[in-house]
């Protein structure tokens, strides 16, 4: 699903709110739920916490490289990889089990996607004190 529609940008094009997508989602019998976010990748935390509010199905978010900019009569997405890479915690927070990259996402942004995804788990096992 694409939720970037309505006055807070949480509703689909046709308007179908996260909680009534969710809903629908799980009784046709889907096994995850997810998003695109769209023109708003800093929105996605929100959209993910309602998701996972709203259905026990694992939730998935593709995240674009930021917004979409105009460039030499080209769209481009020019958000560094360390800063798209931090996103990954917010996410997870929020309730994301699944995180991928949307447009304007390169190799380099995935990498970074994974160093957090690293740190994140170095620093849960500290946490526990299961070393590494």
């Amino acid at each position: 699903m694409t939720f970037d529609a309505g006055p807070d940008a949480m509703d689909t094009t046709a308007g179908v709110s996260i909680p009534e997508a969710c809903r629908a989602l799980e009784q046709a019998g889907a096994d995850m739920v997810g998003f695109d976010r769209g023109e708003y990748p800093d929105g996605a935390a929100a959209v993910i916490s309602l998701m996972a509010q709203s259905t026990s199905l694992p939730v998935y978010a593709e995240i674009n490289a930021g917004r979409a900019e105009i460039v030499d009569s080209r769209i481009v997405y020019q958000e560094p990889a360390a800063a798209f890479g931090e996103r990954l915690e917010r996410l997870r927070d929020a309730g994301a089990k699944l995180v991928g990259g949307g447009l304007g996402a390169s190799p380099e942004h995935i990498a970074q996607l994974i160093r957090q995804r690293e740190r994140l788990v170095r620093k849960a096992r500290r946490a526990t004190g299961d070393g590494g």
